[in-house]
Formats: C-alpha cells, sequence, structure tokens
C-alpha cells in the first residue's frame, strides 16, 4: 500500500460490522458502544480473522515483491 494506506492483516471486522450497521443507523456515532463492541467480536470469530492475522504475522508478514521499476506519476 503505502502513502497513508495501511494494509489489514486479517480483514477488518470494523468495516464488516459498519456494513451490516449502516441499514439500522445513519452514522457510526449513533451506534451504542455495547452493540459495536459485541457486533465486532462476533465478527471476528464468525470469520477467523484472529487466527489468519496470526498466521500472516508468524510467516513474517506481507511482502511486496517488484519484478520491475514502476516510476509513480503525479499530476
Amino acid at each position: 500500500a503505502g502513502r497513508g494506506t495501511d494494509i489489514i492483516l486479517g480483514g477488518s471486522a470494523e468495516h464488516i460490522a459498519w456494513e451490516e450497521l449502516s441499514q439500522k443507523y445513519e452514522s457510526r456515532i449513533q451506534v451504542p458502544k455495547a452493540e459495536w463492541d459485541q457486533l465486532v467480536k462476533e465478527i471476528e470469530k464468525r470469520e477467523g480473522m484472529d487466527v489468519e492475522a496470526d498466521e500472516v504475522t508468524q510467516l513474517g508478514g506481507l511482502h511486496v515483491i517488484g519484478s520491475e521499476r514502476h516510476d509513480s506519476r503525479r499530476i
């Protein structure tokens, strides 16, 4: 990624939680903390995100391999 973008190993339970709750609430700030925390934990367990993130981390994390030089162009 780079330039202000982080790669989330194992996925983002928060992103999935907001996708589910956005049908019920207009903004994230309206979601009660207890409801948010419970849903995030359920998603992490359901999707196995913690296990996958740990696996990737144990293998050394994400490695980006470039095969050619690439010049980033800015307008």
